[in-house]
């Protein structure tokens, strides 16, 4: 069995792909947690991102899968409508 890590909160850093600037985000999930579904993101018959993290914030499981931080997000797309 793998090793888990005691880290809870992993720090993400990506480029923007509308800004093209570098933006972090703290992820609610272990460092290994986050690179084994970088992993299987790749990978055919991989559990869908809110599967693997059922408990994770959508706007934390959106820049994982787009590499597009909130704010970036809201400004091209709105807030959504919130019923």
């Amino acid at each position: 069995m793998a090793k888990r890590s005691k880290e809870k909160v992993t720090r993400v850093t990506r480029e923007s792909p509308i800004s093209g600037k570098m933006v972090s985000m703290y992820i609610d999930a272990p460092p290994d947690m986050i690179e084994q579904w970088e992993k299987w993101n790749r990978q055919p018959d991989t559990p869908q991102i809110h599967e693997y993290f059922p408990d994770m914030p959508d706007e934390q499981r959106e820049f994982l899968l787009s590499s597009i931080p909130p704010n970036e997000w809201e400004e091209l797309f709105g807030e959504g409508k919130k019923e």
